[in-house]
């Protein structure tokens, strides 16, 4: 059920100098649905064979730096009381040559 129970909590983390701040919180129902954005690609004559989309996340938290060193995200779900964890380093890739 698009938006409806259960409702997963979402929660992102920044890591900076050691410290963790919330980036994200929210509910499933704030996503946008794909049918969402396929209206808004038709809208601009932009769904076209072979259009990939790639959506799902909620707004980040204003004044955030997106680019940390590293990330912490959950996913939960209070009625069954599961977690789901990721965390990872990020390495910036090198300049470009040429």
């Amino acid at each position: 059920m698009p938006g409806g129970s259960p409702t997963w909590r979402r929660a992102s983390t920044s890591t900076h100098e050691g410290t963790e701040t919330e980036i994200q919180s929210g509910t499933l129902a704030e996503l946008l649905t794909p049918g969402y954005w396929v209206d808004v690609l038709r809208s601009r004559e932009a769904l076209v064979p072979g259009t990939v989309l790639i959506s799902g996340t909620i707004p980040m938290t204003e004044g955030v730096d997106q680019f940390a060193e590293g990330w912490r995200v959950e996913l939960s779900d209070p009625a069954t009381d599961d977690t789901i964890r990721l965390a990872y380093e990020v390495r910036p890739m090198p300049e470009p040559i040429g």
